[in-house]
């Protein structure tokens, strides 16, 4: 298994190599390291899907246990509601590098929704066509810097599985497990899934960016060793 902690190891032999060794108080931090070989492993990944290049299965994950929430479809306790309603997850969801999900299911993988954007709903909850109101289907609406799941058409579903290539494998394991908020104690020596062939390009994509960030990072950027754990609330 290929840890995070080996993945930034890799990465500061390889600047070694080609810079000399760094000295302690000039090295980059674990975090910073982390950030961009995040950052550009997702930009790697979504060249391959949108290429239709097959990814490695090893990088899709699953959520087993999204617990849902009855709200209104407007959201806003100021307003009036509509009487509209979607189950929508109970906390916020990690991100896929698409911005959709690969699949969203039933627990038992018997019901499968159907992905629609959150600006279709509206025409297709007045469609012509019975069938196509009715449907049970999923998206995802983003807030900020979180997003949250939604199902429509399914209002009694209490839990519901999806997998997804996800922009951060440590999203995906610090998702609540039976409600229960889950944090990562040892972040660095979780996998860091990449297919190989991918790896060396990895390295020098973050090795270029980072001989320009170098010189305008704050210096908490280089201070801190851990890669945050994401703690989900």
């Amino acid at each position: 298994m290929r840890t995070n902690r080996d993945v930034i190891n890799g990465w500061m032999e390889m600047v070694s190599e080609k810079q000399g060794k760094l000295s302690q108080d000039k090295e980059w931090s674990h975090r910073l390291v982390y950030y961009y070989l995040k950052m550009y492993k997702v930009r790697l990944l979504w060249d391959k899907k949108n290429k239709k290049i097959p990814i490695s299965r090893s990088t899709y994950m699953t959520l087993k246990c999204i617990e849902l929430e009855k709200i209104d479809m407007s959201e806003c306790p100021c307003i009036p509601a509509s009487g509209c309603t979607f189950q929508r997850s109970k906390v916020p969801i990690p991100n896929d590098i698409t911005g959709a999900y690969q699949s969203v299911t039933s627990i038992l993988g018997n019901k499968t929704y159907e992905y629609l954007r959150w600006d279709e709903f509206e025409d297709r909850l007045n469609s012509r066509f019975p069938a196509e109101r009715i449907k049970p289907y999923y998206t995802i609406k983003s807030f900020g810097e979180v997003a949250y799941l939604y199902i429509y058409s399914d209002n009694d579903k209490e839990v519901v599985s999806a997998t997804l290539i996800p922009v951060d494998n440590l999203e995906v394991l610090a998702f609540p497990n039976c409600g229960k908020p889950v944090h990562i104690c040892d972040p660095l020596d979780r996998e860091f899934v990449i297919d190989d062939e991918l790896l060396p390009i990895l390295y020098e994509m973050v090795f270029d960016k980072l001989i320009k960030v170098k010189s305008t990072a704050q210096p908490e950027l280089f201070n801190n060793e851990e890669p945050d754990s994401a703690k989900r609330p």
